[in-house]
């Protein structure tokens, strides 16, 4: 999951019930979620720059966030080729290649509400064409 679904958590907007009943799955060990570490980056980023909360509701949202069962992976710095490949390939910035080349290395699907990313159906799907039974 990147940024550009998990935001639709914490704001009104279509989606949302999808991203709260995912989180819960999640959290109830009936799923796995795999998101690189740079995404807690991105989030803070955009509930403070975009979204104009204050720093102490953002910490409150984060901690709460990080209890949810969500494997938080960091980048391997030995796989930066990989990365540069799906950047070239897919003509995708360094951010948004990492989610793809964390989708890869889980094997999975990454769940995803930007556009570019969704033109990759091999390895990106739309919350609205996410399965959640399977």
């Amino acid at each position: 999951m990147d940024n550009s679904v998990l935001i639709k958590l914490f704001v009104e907007e279509k989606g949302r019930e999808e991203v709260k009943e995912i989180i819960d799955l999640v959290s109830e060990g009936e799923m796995e979620l795999f998101c690189p570490e740079f995404l807690l980056v991105e989030l803070i980023n955009v509930l403070k720059s975009v979204k104009k909360l204050t720093g102490e509701k953002i910490k409150e949202i984060l901690s709460e966030l990080l209890t949810k069962g969500i494997t938080i992976e960091p980048f391997d710095y030995n796989s930066w080729p990989d990365l540069l490949d799906l950047m070239e390939k897919y003509d995708l910035t360094a951010y948004d290649a990492l989610y793809l080349w964390l989708a890869k290395e889980e094997r999975c699907k990454l769940l995803t509400a930007d556009k570019q990313l969704l033109k990759i159906k091999k390895y990106c799907v739309s919350l609205e064409d996410f399965d959640l039974v399977n």
